[in-house]
């Protein structure tokens, strides 16, 4: 009965070891730029009106939009994709004349789509 019992718990923590090792691995996140990042400026007050800058990895200011009358939802997953997308064409246009650039409709573009 005792060698039956330590071969269960043995058995039943190798399981559970193995299934969460396993769970463990994530792939990478689709929303993720590996040339910069975006951040995005709300208020509570008026969620229709935000600011958005897009950075290179050096923490440089590429671009910078203001959406007015929209209402991102940055928890979805296509919102954060079209910002990737938006942040990646204003990186290119950015490495061409290296001065910040403002409101050239790259996100507003994408959203409505």
């Amino acid at each position: 009965m005792k060698a039956q019992l330590k071969t269960w718990i043995a058995l039943s923590l190798f399981i559970f070891l193995v299934t969460t090792a396993s769970a463990q691995q994530k792939r990478a996140a689709s929303a993720v730029s590996s040339v910069g990042y975006w951040v995005v400026e709300g208020n509570v007050a008026t969620p229709l009106n935000n600011i958005i800058r897009f950075y290179t990895i050096e923490n440089e200011l590429v671009y910078t939009e203001t959406l007015n009358g929209v209402k991102l939802k940055l928890r979805k997953l296509k919102v954060r994709i079209e910002l990737k997308e938006a942040l990646e064409a204003s990186v290119i246009a950015w490495q061409k004349n290296k001065a910040p650039q403002e409101n050239k409709s790259y996100v507003s573009i994408r959203l409505k789509n």
